[in-house]
């Protein structure tokens, strides 16, 4: 046995002998080529998630995943796996290799690239979940034409063509808008111009390969080669390259960063029971109001001379009208920030405690309270506002 010997011996080891029309040697060729292309840039990508910072990570994490199913997809396909046989109904004496591993791929790749530009141009999640099932539905539905031998096919490829006219549509139209609103348009636009350009010449591959078996497997299998390579690495390292330059915070794409806030414990409030928090707030109604009050104006006139913190923005953002108030996402805006974010929550927590009297939005302030006691304990608020 030659150990210098190189050649692709692939039909060998995996015959094909019930199929006429299947991958030829050079085809195998080019698939291994994209193999490697595919684990590289998986390789270098899970190495920056190392480098990148923890609230960074999002596009990383996304884009992983999927390249490592591309890895492991175009590694079948190479290997002449993950196919069955396929008969026309004009010529049921030709069969052709249908690689079902593809569209395992594209399953994963065409969600995940319309997750990221969802997240990028911070649109919200009913409109990413609709890119996301258009995707799948697109995906899907030439899954079952492929497997359909009939005409009857094209009948698939209609619904999944118009699955991706709508996914179109929201990526470059909608998203674009909410993009440009939050100063990255230039870039959402440069990304989603690259994809869907791509992204058109799927149909296009898929009636001549496919639909029609007018160029044969290796033909369709180069075509659908160069379009996944064009897409998912070379959109993978244009969104690392970009996000380097994009305001996290602004994005609201810094996740994971929730994850080292640890929330303030007070043992005094954990030893405490029901009926004794009841009589410590019956106490704390009858303090001296005015007082509380001024320490609650020097506090917020000290945090507008710094432009940190408008009280008018907390009382209308923070506690609307109506509803619960969403405190959680107003304060991750601030991400490491912490002594201002401390500031606020104690600011929060004395105008819920002084709005509760007003009995119409009784269950507003309450609602806020409860969280506010949680990060800041009441030790604290007593020492800044009753020194």
């Amino acid at each position: 046995m030659n150990i210098l010997h190189r050649g692709n011996d692939v039909s060998n080891v995996n015959p094909r002998d019930s199929v006429v029309n299947g991958l030829s040697v050079n085809g195998s060729d080019w698939l291994w080529a994209a193999t490697a292309i595919f684990c590289v840039s998986f390789l270098v990508l899970l190495s920056l998630c190392f480098v990148a910072h923890e609230s960074k990570r999002v596009f990383h994490y996304l884009f992983t995943v999927a390249l490592l199913v591309g890895c492991v997809c175009y590694y079948a396909q190479a290997a002449d796996l993950g196919w069955i046989p396929i008969h026309l109904h004009r010529n049921s004496d030709t069969s052709h290799q249908l690689f079902y591993v593809k569209y395992v791929y594209w399953t994963v790749s065409f969600p995940s690239l319309a997750l990221a530009l969802g997240l990028l141009a911070n649109v919200s999640w009913v409109t990413i979940v609709c890119n996301i099932a258009c995707a799948w539905i697109w995906v899907l539905t030439y899954l079952f034409a492929a497997l359909t031998p009939t005409s009857y096919k094209w009948g698939f490829f209609a619904f999944g063509t118009l699955a991706y006219v709508i996914l179109a549509m929201s990526t470059i139209n909608e998203s674009y808008e909410a993009a440009n609103k939050m100063d990255i348009g230039k870039h959402y636009r440069l990304l989603s111009v690259w994809l869907n350009i791509l992204w058109l010449l799927y149909p296009i591959a898929f009636s001549i390969s496919d639909g029609s078996h007018t160029i044969g497997t290796t033909g369709g299998l180069v075509f659908f080669g160069v379009l996944d390579v064009l897409m998912m690495p070379v959109l993978t390292f244009s969104f690392i390259f970009l996000s380097r330059s994009w305001d996290w915070d602004k994005l609201s794409l810094a996740f994971s960063e929730a994850r080292h806030e640890p929330t303030a414990v007070c043992p005094k409030k954990e030893m405490r029971t029901q009926d004794d928090q009841g009589s410590a707030e019956e106490d704390d109604y009858g303090k001296d109001e005015d007082t509380a009050g001024d320490s609650l104006s020097q506090l917020i006139n000290a945090q507008e001379g710094s432009s940190s913190f408008d009280s008018i923005v907390i009382e209308v953002n923070v506690f609307p009208s109506t509803g619960i108030p969403e405190i959680p996402a107003f304060i991750s805006t601030l991400q490491g920030r912490e002594n201002i974010k401390k500031q606020i929550w104690l600011a929060i927590y004395v105008i819920a405690f002084f709005q509760k009297k007003h009995s119409g939005r009784k269950n507003e302030w309450s609602g806020a309270k409860p969280k506010a006691e949680g990060e800041v304990c009441e030790d604290d608020i007593l020492l800044f506002f009753w020194p």
